[in-house]
C-alpha cells in the first residue's frame, strides 16, 4: 500500500471524528434546550395554577355575603 493511502485513511478518520464530535455537541445542545423548555413549561403551569387560586381568593373575598 502506498503512503498516500495511509495519509488518506488518517485524514478520513479525523474527518469522521470531527463529524461525530459535532453531532454529539448538537445532541447535548438540543438536550439542554429541551430541558429548559420543559422546565419553563412546568413553571408556566405552576404560575397558571397560582393565578387561578389568587383569582378565586379575590372573588371569594369580594362576595357580597362576606361583608
Amino acid at each position: 500500500m502506498s503512503r498516500g493511502y495511509h495519509a488518506y485513511q488518517k485524514g478520513l478518520a479525523v474527518s469522521v471524528l470531527k463529524v461525530v464530535l459535532v453531532l454529539v455537541a448538537i445532541w447535548i445542545a438540543i438536550g439542554i434546550v429541551g430541558f429548559v423548555i420543559k422546565g419553563l413549561f412546568w413553571l408556566f403551569v405552576i404560575a397558571c395554577v397560582l393565578f387561578g387560586f389568587t383569582l378565586a381568593g379575590s372573588r371569594i373575598s369580594r362576595s357580597p355575603t362576606r361583608r
